[in-house]
């Protein structure tokens, strides 16, 4: 006597290639599309992520009627998730134009420049830390005394 597992029944090797051929034919012109328009996306990557999707909802014993539903709204929210992905990776240079116009902000100009300090501030700054060091080195415990050096010739050697 046989016994039957509650698993579904996998479509034999042949059956099965071909309905992944089959689907993937009919996401072919949206692979194409997105690839076109977005150019973050390459046609081969979105093709491979569609096969390996398209078979797992035959894996998972999708029904044969909704699987051309299914496969295509699978394969289009996988597009979307990988192009808001990508868009959010996307490193911006900081010479690279915020908007197009005549007037074009980088976003290096949005930042402060520490070379637009006035020569003398940094100078009465230098004077004040000088002044401060010894009352410091008075007050700090033995062993935190390397550790305040540290950063106190970090700060001066900054301004």
């Amino acid at each position: 006597m046989q016994q039957r597992s509650n698993t579904p029944s996998q479509p034999p090797s042949e059956e099965r290639n071909a309905l992944v051929l089959s689907l993937l034919e009919h996401v072919t012109p949206l692979l194409r599309r997105y690839a076109a328009n977005y150019r973050v996306l390459s046609f081969d990557d979105l093709y491979q992520d569609a096969s390996i999707h398209i078979m797992g909802l035959i894996d998972a014993g999708t029904p044969k009627p909704d699987l051309e539903r299914f496969s295509f709204n699978r394969v289009r929210s996988r597009i979307i998730n990988t192009i808001n992905y990508a868009m959010r990776r996307q490193a911006a240079s900081l010479d690279a134009p915020l908007c197009e116009g005549e007037s074009a902000v980088t976003l290096a100009d949005l930042l402060p420049s520490p070379y637009e300090v006035e020569p003398l501030a940094i100078l009465v700054a230098q004077e004040h830390l000088q002044e401060l060091r010894p009352i410091l080195a008075q007050r700090m415990h033995p062993s935190r005394r390397r550790a305040i050096r540290e950063r106190w010739e970090t700060a001066a050697a900054s301004l």
